[in-house]
């Protein structure tokens, strides 16, 4: 799963062309819920209950109008706090998580209190004091694998809407050319009008027709980027609740009870690993905007013990990652580090979240993390049951502070105030794959997964990048303490995205559907654009009071130990973890119409947006005609719109060249041309032409000539026009 920082590489892995992993290519193409702690260790742990109502209460649920007035995480309201009100309140807010995650795991999530040896009365204070972190208002239900679910054959009822945009039919009627503003090739648009007729034109009528850009500066093949269309993922009209109401009305029909404005996850649990019940559950998992997989570990064999960290460690003691620091606190709040001296309040509803980045080794972050562990499995509660436990609590905090690692002022922008207790989340840990043998019995447990769920399943389209994209399709591990987070984000590309809970914890998802994402990014604007209006320049926290009183569903529900949440196309989700636990992630893109339809929106959508995305679209299309991939006759058609698209563009970039008398070479010419390019510069995946200078660094045509280094560099042609005319032709429909 990744995650959008502004500038850092925090949760997408490193992304700079030199350290990313890559791999070479023989072929120049393919080169909770209300239930009493002590029984959350049984079977419906953590888990909503079906309840009966009656027809009334049926009737009154009130789906469009979320009453936030009696808003349960929101008891004391909306705080303006003072820094050392802050800092008390997380410190006792962390503590008091990692006393009822140890405690809960008995250590070792058995619930077994009786090895505590508490005495009824600490029994009721420790449930008492538990209260103050409880989380309200999960909604997440299980659904028969035989019932289908609203919406099953309409994506979110989208389907129409994402045909349109990317219609491969051609313009019938009015202008039938794009005027090129500036003489450079720009990057690579997807959506807008198309003006060649993909049924009837050959490969030779678009380079053709290509050919009159550079004279003319029309493009008579395809309308160029509009911006203000694509500015948003989902236009804001979108945001209907049809889907969401007949999702409301299927769980409350089977007995379900909804907090209104909040919308039900389903469950779908495994009962064996058949092919028939995985067919199902594929089914079931991608038509939803989110749901949790249950039992997967049990029916596959799934080994949870060997992606402990200490086990990982054991494998790469010195592997560094990019660490956030951050202050723990309760998922209704979201406070930020503050600089020694400053005294100004801080409102706990803000949406804008900072955090601090700092390197770590495996072996320093297993030590600290053991080390908070141990001392709270420590605590004068195991020596002394009958304990004072505000007193145990206080002296908790303590050590807990203490335990903290340095943030330094370099890290930090200033010198944080030493009252604040930064906790570090072990993100983003790459299980290699350029080794296989260094991770090999991770990898191997990754195979048991049934095989849509896997990063290297059969059809996949990252599969025909022929690259490793960290944490896209390779796995990443997330070692979480109480408190961790990570921000509120849609997958690069809007690819599905896989997190297995390995426990032994709980965390908290928030997650809004596809359908709403504009509406929320405009929100996010709203709250916290000042500086930039750039959705994906901002590290955001949606507070939850307000998403509901702007009509924008929550899907908010407990993710326990082994559970597989799919997180569906184009959902904005965010994660808090309220235990010690494990999760490991990655994407996966089913090759289906809708996936290949919001590839090419998101690219658009990023385009407009400054975002350099990860997902090489143009090399996973020209990849596919290369191989002559049988795909369903929506998915054939939109490809080779796509591919009529990027013919045309290569076309213009070898007569820019051409023009600028800039020397082509074959691509085989260079040992260090890999099967995916990526500007040094800005980031931006390079196609076909490759332009490099003396020490092989690659530059878009954009930067080369901003930089001014146009005239210095030679372009590496991966294939002729002739070869790429000869690919598009033979990929038939």
């Amino acid at each position: 799963m990744k995650r959008n920082i502004p500038s850092s590489s925090c949760q997408h892995g490193n992304s700079s062309q030199a350290s990313r992993p890559r791999s070479r290519s023989p072929n120049i193409f393919l080169e909770d819920n209300g239930i009493p702690l002590k029984q959350r260790a049984r079977a419906t742990r953590g888990r909503p209950k079906y309840v009966e109502e009656s027809e009334d209460e049926h009737e009154d649920s009130g789906v469009f109008s979320p009453d936030v007035s009696g808003f349960p995480d929101l008891s004391k309201g909306v705080n303006a706090l003072e820094p050392k009100e802050i800092y008390k309140n997380s410190t006792r807010w962390f503590a008091i998580s990692c006393l009822k995650s140890v405690i809960e795991a008995g250590e070792g999530r058995n619930g077994n209190w009786e090895k505590w040896k508490f005495s009824k009365e600490v029994m009721e204070k420790l449930e008492e004091l538990f209260k103050e972190v409880k989380e309200h208002n999960c909604h997440s239900f299980p659904v028969n694998l035989s019932e289908e679910m609203p919406s099953s054959d309409n994506y979110r009822g989208l389907d129409t809407v994402l045909f349109d945009s990317v219609n491969p039919s051609p313009q019938q009627t009015g202008t039938r050319r794009s005027y090129c503003r500036g003489e450079t090739p720009k990057d690579m648009n997807f959506t807008g009008k198309l003006f060649m007729d993909i049924q009837k034109a050959k490969g030779k009528n678009i380079v053709e027709a290509a050919k009159q850009r550079i004279d003319t500066k029309y493009n008579t093949v395809y309308e160029g980027l509009d911006r203000e269309n694509v500015k948003c993922l989902m236009d804001e009209k979108l945001a209907d609740w049809d889907v969401v109401d007949r999702e409301i009305r299927f769980f409350e029909d089977r007995g379900a009870k909804i907090t209104p404005g909040y919308a039900p996850v389903p469950i779908f649990t495994m009962p064996d690993n058949s092919e028939e019940t995985i067919e199902k559950i594929q089914k079931l998992a991608e038509i939803s905007s989110v749901c949790l997989i249950r039992n997967i570990c049990q029916v596959t064999g799934f080994d949870s013990s060997a992606f402990e960290l200490k086990e990982l460690t054991k494998i790469k003691p010195k592997y560094e990652f990019v660490s956030p620091r951050q202050v723990p606190q309760a998922t209704w709040t979201n406070f930020d580090r503050t600089e020694v001296g400053d005294k100004s309040k801080q409102s706990s509803n803000k949406w804008d979240f900072i955090d601090v980045h700092q390197r770590l080794s495996m072996e320093e972050f297993e030590v600290y993390y053991e080390n908070v562990r141990n001392v709270t499995r420590n605590g004068e509660l195991e020596s002394n049951p009958s304990a004072d436990i505000e007193l145990v609590l206080k002296n908790l905090e303590q050590r807990l502070h203490d335990a903290s690692l340095p943030v330094s002022e370099e890290a930090a922008g200033f010198k944080v105030d030493p009252d604040a207790t930064m906790i570090a989340f072990g993100s983003n840990i790459d299980l290699e794959q350029e080794d296989i043998t260094k991770f090999k019995i991770q990898n191997e447990n990754v195979q048991k997964l049934p095989e849509f769920l896997r990063p290297d399943a059969r059809g996949d389209f990252t599969g025909y990048v022929h690259q490793y994209m960290n944490g896209i399709n390779t796995p990443q591990v997330y070692v979480k303490l109480p408190g961790v987070r990570t921000v509120a984000h849609i997958e690069d590309g809007t690819l599905a995205s896989v997190n297995l809970n390995l426990g032994p914890g709980n965390s908290v998802w928030y997650c809004t559907p596809l359908e709403f994402a504009g509406k929320l990014q405009k929100l996010v604007i709203e709250k916290c654009g000042k500086l930039t209006d750039k959705i994906f320049d901002l590290s955001f926290w949606p507070f939850e009071k307000d998403c509901l009183e702007a009509k924008i569903p929550i899907q908010k529900f407990l993710q326990e130990p082994g559970d597989l949440v799919y997180v569906g196309l184009g959902s904005y989700h965010w994660v808090q973890a309220n235990d010690f636990t494990t999760q490991v992630s990655w994407n996966v893109a089913p090759p289906n119409f809708r996936q290949l339809a919001m590839l090419a929106i998101s690219n658009d959508h990023y385009l407009v947006n400054g975002f350099k995305s990860q997902i090489p679209v143009e090399y996973i299309i020209w990849n596919m005609a290369q191989l002559k991939v049988t795909v369903e006759e929506k998915v054939g058609k939109l490809m080779k719109a796509m591919l009529c698209r990027s013919l045309a563009k290569c076309q213009y970039e070898f007569d820019f060249c051409q023009k600028h008398s800039l020397p082509i070479v074959s691509a085989s010419e260079s040992s260090i041309i890999y099967a995916v390019e990526l500007c040094i510069k800005c980031k931006v995946v390079v196609f076909n032409l490759i332009p490099m200078d003396k020490i092989g660094e690659t530059f878009c045509f954009g930067c080369a000539v901003k930089t001014g280094k146009l005239p210095e560099l030679k372009i590496y042609r991966r294939l002729s026009m002739e070869q790429l005319v000869q690919q598009y032709n033979s990929f038939l429909i």
